[in-house]
This record gives C-alpha cells, structure tokens and sequence, in this order.
C-alpha cells in the first residue's frame, strides 16, 4: 500500500510537472503571503488527488499562495472547519446540508461553513435490476415484496448510505427484503457488477457518474433495467438530507429507452466564513477560467460546469457569491 501511495504522488507530480510546461508560469495575481490548508480524503484516494491538481494550478497563477493538503473526508471536513483546523475542504453536498443544518452526522450547526463551488462530478444513484425480474421501478419490490438478492455497495459509504435511505423512503427496509425470502450484500463496484452480470444477484444499487464505463459495458453484456424513483421519495430526498434531483438521460446504457428520475450528491469545495473575500474571489475565478488545466492533471474536472455550480445546500461565500454574478449566473 506504502508503494502505491508513492507511486501515485509520483504520477500527479509529473502530470503537474507537465502541466506547468504547457500552460506557462506567469503569475496572474499576487496576493499578500497567505497559507491554506486544505482537506481531502484519504491519501491515495480520488480526492486526494483531486486537491492536489486544483492547489497546483492555484498554485501556477497565484503569487503568495502557500499551501499544505491533509487527509480528511467528507463528514471529517465540515468539522475541520468549524474547529479551524483547515481553510477550505472537500465535502459531499449532501455533507454540507448536513453540516450546515446540524442534521445526522452533525450535532449542531457549523456557523461558520460556506459553499465555494460544485464540481459537476455528480455520483447519481444508479438502480440496475436483471430484466427476468420482472420489476420496472423502486416502488414494485415494495409493491410485490418479490424475492430479490440485491447489493447496495460497500457498507458504510456514500453509496450504500444514499441507497438506504432512498429505499427506506420508498418504504422499504433491508430487513423487509430479508423477511421476504431475499438478502442484501455489500460488494465494491467490479464485484457486484461481476455477480449481476453471472446472476448471481437480481440487483445492484449504488451511486456514480452518469456513464460510468463499467456500467456501459455490463448493459451491453447484461439485460438489465434502470429503475426509477418515486416523486414522493425524490422530493423527501433532497428536503431531509440535501440531495439533488437527478436525471439519467435516455439512451445512456443499452436498452434505457426513457429518462430514469433519480437523485445525486455532488463533491463541493467548502470553505471557513472567515476566508479572506478578494482571495475566495479569485479561487473561484481561477476554478472555471483553468478548467482544461484541471482536466489535463484529472480527467473526471471534464463535468466542471459554471452553469451548474452553486451550492444550494449552504450560504455562499460572499466572495465565490462575486464571481457568480459577475459572470451571470447568479442574479
């Protein structure tokens, strides 16, 4: 594991080695020295590296930015926050509902977590069901109470935590499925496609990007459906824990014929209240001017998308609130 997490700082060094070659080392803004420290997720993880390519291309265009990049995770950072232990983290916006309302994982509010910018990497709940199955939406297997082993992904994670309460409010629990003869596995994501794929489970529910290629290519190996959602459990979904409303568009997999109603949860770059506005500006500013940089240095930055980036879960920062307007997309 040591060697892996070497390897990969190593490959985002040279990718930023690269990046600083192609885009030029002219600084755009020179600010007065200021030292953020930012929190990511678990070294070696995707938000690690995440962090590190939007740092280093703060990094290219800012002069007096200096900065150091911790572990963390998306209920770990709100709180990193509120104890001031970072400047500016890494959450879910499903994290920052939560945080800012004082709500599930959080015992009061955190007064001082403001919303920077969405990174349009939306994880959107995916529901795949074998078509021999015979169910067409979530609120059949309630309806029918049909005998179904499904996987909702590792337990404990987003994913899996997203997927139980989305069942839960189209009525249905985990110990519901049991009762009526099935079961309920928790598998990483190759597993269960690979188990769905064998038949040896009927469904796999869990969250990602739209199009993810594993999934392309279980539907064109698999008949499998997309279940739909509820509006009754959509509507609770983002009211009691911050969810957003999603669509899986049609002719996305293989045998989708129509629009699949869902819900997503975004990663959203938090920040302290107290952050200094002209600076929180320009990191925003810099986010979406130097998107192709990001995308060089992290491919998935491809889902970067101004016109979808406002956190609605929490206050903005009046400095990302500035640039918002100033661009158009904030009246």
């Amino acid at each position: 594991m040591k060697n892996f997490k070497v390897i990969l700082l190593l490959v985002v060094c040279l990718i930023i080695s690269f990046n600083l070659s192609a885009f030029g080392s002219d600084q755009k803004y020179k600010i007065e020295p200021v030292q953020l420290t930012m929190g990511a997720g678990g070294m070696g993880g995707s938000w690690f590296v995440m962090a590190t390519a939007v740092f280093s291309m703060f990094d290219e265009y800012i002069d007096g930015l200096e900065y150091t990049i911790v572990p963390g995770g998306g209920v770990a950072n709100p709180i990193a926050i509120k104890q001031k232990n970072i400047d500016i983290g890494l959450a879910y916006t499903t994290n920052l509902w939560a945080a800012h309302n004082g709500k599930l994982e959080y015992e009061e509010p955190i007064e001082n977590i403001r919303g920077m910018a969405k990174l349009g990497m939306a994880d959107v709940i995916h529901c795949f069901m074998l078509s021999r199955a015979g169910i067409n939406s979530i609120k059949e297997i309630a309806e029918k109470k049909t005998r179904l082993k499904l996987d909702t992904s590792t337990l404990g994670l987003s994913g899996e935590l997203g997927v139980k309460r989305m069942l839960e409010l189209h009525g249905i629990t985990y110990d519901d499925i049991k009762s009526w003869g099935g079961s309920v596995t928790h598998s990483s994501y190759q597993e269960a496609t690979d188990r769905l794929r064998d038949g040896h489970i009927d469904g796999f529910f869990n969250i990602e990007v739209v199009g993810k290629p594993l999934w392309t290519e279980l539907t064109q190996s698999v008949d499998a459906t997309l279940l739909t959602q509820e509006e009754e459990a959509l509507v609770q979904l983002v009211e009691k824990y911050g969810y957003d409303r999603a669509v899986i568009p049609a002719g996305t997999y293989k045998g989708q014929e129509k629009d699949i109603a869902t819900t997503s949860q975004e990663p959203v770059l938090v920040v302290d209240k107290d952050m200094d506005e002209e600076l929180v500006y320009i990191l925003t500013k810099l986010l979406f001017e130097h998107k192709d940089y990001l995308v060089t240095t992290y491919a998935t930055f491809k889902y970067l998308d101004i016109n979808d980036a406002i956190p609605a879960q929490a206050p903005l920062h009046p400095g990302a609130e500035r640039y918002y307007k100033e661009v158009g997309v904030l009246k």
